[in-house]
């Protein structure tokens, strides 16, 4: 991890651990992992394999063979809110561009997903699209991809996403915002993507914390 990218988490974390609530339940930068092999995680689509980077940095890495939504699940399975932040780097190869997330709770829970192809950023709840907002995306820059949820008072959940390029600030208002009905959700956080430009997706400084308490208002549905 180089010195723009130790700054840019700290200050996005620092906050969340001044708060009680959260816990750390995974992280993982890869550096442990041998290259060229795949990864000991729980892969349920695709291929993945840990890479170097030239200066050595480890990453995870979908493979470009397979059209699929590769799918790889972290840590342990949360019933309480949570949050996932990832580092993510896709290429774009002519008209084509890859497509890729992050998850929390399971296939069934919610999906934050960037789609350069349709200029968009979207949140999904299983597989429908529940809401969409524009995005500009930067081919073969890291972004880094955020997804928080968060227990309310009635039951429901308030959603929020984030994505932003690492060389710029991280954003004080989120893309997504988003009040979900009351009801119960379990599984574990995810990244995942699908390599439509034939070109690999990448992943690093991947970290997963829970929420135990719920929030103190919600916030209107969009």
């Amino acid at each position: 991890m180089n010195s723009l990218t130790l700054r840019l988490l700290l200050a996005l974390l620092l906050p969340l651990a001044a708060t009680a609530q959260e816990k750390l339940l995974f992280t993982e930068d890869f550096t442990a992992f041998p290259t060229s092999q795949e990864p000991d995680l729980f892969i349920l689509a695709g291929t993945f394999t840990v890479e170097a980077e030239d200066g050595g940095n480890h990453v995870l890495q979908i493979a470009t063979g397979e059209l699929v939504d590769a799918t790889v699940q972290l840590g342990d399975s949360l019933k309480t809110g949570g949050e996932i932040v990832a580092r993510v780097k896709g290429v774009q190869q002519r008209r084509s561009f890859p497509r890729f997330g992050v998850g929390l709770h399971g296939k069934a829970g919610f999906q934050l997903r960037v789609s350069p192809a349709a200029r968009a950023v979207e949140l999904l709840k299983g597989e429908e699209v529940i809401q969409t907002v524009p995005f500009s995306w930067a081919a073969g820059q890291w972004h880094l991809v955020r997804l928080r949820v968060a227990a309310i008072p009635n039951g429901g959940w308030s959603v929020s996403g984030w994505v932003w390029p690492e060389a710029a600030h991280a954003p004080t208002q989120a893309l997504i915002d988003y009040i979900s009905e009351p009801g119960p959700l379990q599984g574990k956080a995810s990244l995942f993507g699908t390599p439509f430009s034939g070109q690999p997706i990448q992943f690093d400084d991947v970290r997963v914390t829970t929420l135990d308490s719920p929030q103190n208002a919600a916030k209107p549905q969009s």
